[in-house]
């Protein structure tokens, strides 16, 4: 007659000791993978946000007069840190017309407005980027240019106001210097308006001389 043998109380302690071990094993596992996937769907967006909003300005500033960093933003407050630079141009009647890029860094978003003239209410665009992490415009001119093409270059001031209604809003070689991070990406732009000179003139040495 055999006898069967069962499992004692503390191999059983030992077996659900082992359970537990392995399924918080899994669990950590899983908690890594997600955290993991979440980040690099964070970079993605990031990326793509950032992306969306480099052709979007790069859009509105190849058809605008004048980039400029305005004294005081579309809603009065000063901008002495560059949290807004704005686009002006005209409309289809010819009347001025402006667009604001505006950094609210509380709510870590940049807000597009529209307005007519400067001091007018601004209009909500509706277009939001969020999750900016840095914003700051600078105004220059093309004497900011740097590089070998410029080494030996004379660059001077060609800046030309458009009496739009904004003393800061001038054609010429009139440049805005942005920088925009949006989680850990960050880009920087020299924008130029569509007034601004489009090409380089190179003066030859012949012989002899004309």
């Amino acid at each position: 007659m055999h006898s069967q043998r069962g499992f004692t109380l503390v191999e059983l302690l030992i077996a659900a000791g082992i359970s537990v071990m392995l399924a918080a094993i899994l669990v950590a596992i899983a908690h890594v993978f997600v955290g993991w996937s979440q980040r690099a769907s964070a970079t993605v967006e990031a990326q793509s946000a950032l992306d969306r909003l480099e052709e979007r300005i790069d859009a509105e500033t190849a058809g605008s007069w004048s980039v400029f960093v305005p004294a005081h933003d579309v809603l009065g407050e000063p901008n002495g840190d560059g949290h807004e630079f704005d686009l002006a141009t005209e409309d289809a009647l010819r009347r001025p017309s402006f667009r604001a890029y505006r950094y609210d860094a509380g709510a870590a978003r940049i807000d597009e407005y529209v307005y007519g003239s400067p001091g007018s209410a601004p209009v909500a665009t509706g277009d939001v980027t969020s999750h900016v992490t840095a914003f700051i415009a600078i105004n220059g001119d093309a004497r900011a240019l740097a590089g070998p093409l410029f080494a030996n270059a004379t660059i001077v001031d060609a800046e030309v106001p458009l009496r739009l209604g904004a003393p800061e809003a001038i054609g010429g070689n009139r440049l805005t210097s942005v920088r925009i991070a949006i989680g850990r990406f960050e880009r920087d732009w020299m924008l130029a308006s569509a007034t601004a000179p489009s090409s380089v003139t190179v003066v030859l040495r012949y012989t002899p001389e004309p």
